[in-house]
């Protein structure tokens, strides 16, 4: 993942570079960071960046005139191997018109890479700064030989996981540093999913396997990412751990889990928990309504609060949405889950939940039904058994 630093007071050219970097073959690969004066670009160089994008005319401060010093002052700065500063490893100038660099031209041909004419009526210099993201990608890739990241995934009912493996395809398209873990436990069916005591043997018996696989990659950044049934198994699995075993980041989408339900031993352990919701999945609606223990944590959201640790997400959606195209082309798994994987950034929050006529009669149906369903399936098969015993 790239840090990027454009610092440049031009609305119009900064929409264009924003625009530009979003509709990019490398957009899941970059971090792009923008302030528009020299005094928050300071605070902003203490931090280390791979590609810094400066605009030869800058104010010192809000409000400011814009000028080649204030530019050429924080070049220096940044440069100077005594400073407090981090020196980004490219350093590209723009300016509208070469002659505004003045009597400070040789400070920008000293310390910038590359000085690019950034006029609005061009287009040229995007694609030269394009190629030079590209080149440091490209130099990225070849520095990570070392596999300390990994990547545990574990499927739901009724498949065998082919997401997973397509998961692996789109993540090693980006980073040589992951080891892959696919948790399987072949095809589980319906009945068997339904009934509690079945089900809490598949748990079982496939948590020893993850709890184990977490363990033993302790040395590494450890992402988990679980669906459906996949998740029951992962917060079994977490109440197997040792006290001092971590991870990095857990994914539940699509979770059959009560919304109710205590997950303190995953978010305990993981520096972040991401709860994905599909608003419309009828499969958990239905799993809530009418199977003992389970519930639709995967629509709802789990009912704790929303942290830097903890997040409930929602979208727009059924039960594998997780695993389709977006509206605008892009996969979610690139869009959504490839950043939590390759930073540390906070993870983006997103809420596509929307209020419609009769939703507060139709909630209060389903808490009514699901609160005494457990009374309704075992009056209706104490019913079927005195049929069959008197009949």
């Amino acid at each position: 993942m790239l840090k990027i630093l454009v610092v440049d007071d031009s609305i119009p050219r900064t929409n264009k570079m924003q625009q530009h970097f979003q509709g990019s073959s490398y957009r899941t690969l970059v971090q792009v960071h923008y302030c528009d004066t020299a005094d928050k670009a300071r605070i902003k160089m203490l931090e280390l960046y791979d590609l810094l994008i400066l605009d030869v005319l800058i104010p010192k401060k809000n409000g400011q005139t814009a000028s080649a010093k204030h530019s050429a002052d924080l070049l220096k700065e940044v440069c100077d191997v005594s400073s407090e500063y981090l020196r980004p490893k490219m350093i590209v100038g723009l300016t509208a018109n070469v002659q505004e660099l003045g009597s400070y031209r040789q400070t920008f041909m000293e310390n910038a890479t590359i000085v690019l004419d950034g006029s609005l009526t061009k287009v040229d210099w995007l694609e030269t700064i394009s190629s030079q993201i590209e080149s440091l990608l490209g130099r990225a890739q070849k520095e990570e030989r070392t596999q300390d990241k990994t990547l545990i995934t574990i499927h739901g009912i009724r498949t065998n996981g082919e997401w997973q493996q397509d998961l692996v395809g789109e993540i090693k398209k980006y980073s040589r540093r992951f080891n892959f873990v696919e948790v399987k436990y072949g095809f589980f069916d319906l009945i068997s999913f339904v009934l509690p005591w079945s089900r809490a043997q598949k748990v079982s018996e496939v948590a020893v396997e993850l709890a184990a696989a977490i363990e033993e990659n302790q040395g590494t950044e450890i992402n988990i990412v679980a669906h459906s049934f996949g998740t029951l198994i992962v917060a079994e699995a977490f109440r197997k751990l040792s006290e001092k075993s971590k991870v990095s980041s857990v994914i539940l989408c699509g979770s059959p889990m009560s919304h109710k339900e205590n997950i303190d031993q995953i978010v305990s352990r993981s520096e972040r928990t991401i709860n994905e919701c599909g608003r419309s999945d009828l499969v958990l609606l239905l799993a809530r309504l009418f199977a003992v223990g389970l519930g639709d944590a995967g629509r709802v959201g789990f009912a704790r609060a929303n942290t830097g640790k903890f997040v409930n997400r929602y979208f727009k959606g059924g039960h594998g949405l997780y695993f389709d195209e977006l509206n605008d082309g892009q996969q979610f798994v690139e869009k959504n889950w490839l950043p939590i994987f390759l930073t540390k950034e906070d993870v983006s929050r997103n809420d596509d939940r929307v209020g419609y006529l009769g939703q507060d009669v139709l909630e209060l149906c389903v808490n009514f039904v699901s609160s005494v369903k457990a009374y309704l399936i075992g009056g209706g098969l104490a019913i079927v058994a005195w049929k069959c015993f008197v009949g």
